[in-house]
């Protein structure tokens, strides 16, 4: 059961994903440089941009929150210098903006971004938290099949009631 989770994504990070939780489980020291470079920093600044209008949060409380000198939120933001970034930084940014500490480097390597909420960590040897993953993971299986469950309860009332409309229709005189 648990393997069926567990996506092998070798190609491109070298380690193991759980279902877009993923490169959580890869450690800073995985990546290569040249990586954290070529990333897209367009989608990171248009995030960082859009998530600030939508909190209505200014580049001050950003730097506030998340500790960062005022010239690296500024080159982030505004994508005016593209250079080697640590996964500390993104996850700073991430945090100062009420995401998953995983969320901007979601972004940059081009994966979708985990909920926030969602279990994290930076070491693939961090056991304990890949199995908090594979929990989590589950019990958002489970809330959906229970959804699952809701809406199919719903629809055999439906349909009972329907063939009810129809066998009164067929009983009625003059048939």
């Amino acid at each position: 059961m648990i393997s069926s989770l567990v996506n092998i994504d070798r190609a491109k990070t070298g380690a193991e994903s759980v279902d877009g939780i993923g490169c959580a489980l890869v450690s800073a020291a995985s990546r290569s440089a040249e990586e954290w470079v070529t990333g897209d920093w367009t989608a990171v600044a248009s995030a960082i941009n859009e998530r600030m209008t939508e909190l209505d949060r200014s580049q001050g409380e950003v730097i506030k929150r998340s500790g960062l000198a005022k010239q690296t939120v500024g080159e982030i933001q505004h994508n005016t210098l593209q250079r080697n970034r640590s996964r500390r930084t993104l996850e700073a940014m991430s945090g100062a903006l009420d995401w998953h500490l995983d969320h901007l480097a979601a972004v940059l390597e081009g994966r979708t971004p985990p909920e926030v909420g969602a279990p994290y960590t930076r070491s693939a040897d961090d056991i304990p938290t890949r199995f908090d993953i594979i929990e989590h993971r589950l019990d958002l299986m489970r809330d959906e099949l229970k959804e699952a469950e809701e809406r199919f309860d719903e629809f055999k009332k439906e349909i009972i009631a329907g063939i009810q409309q129809i066998i009164l229709r067929l009983r009625q005189p003059g048939r």
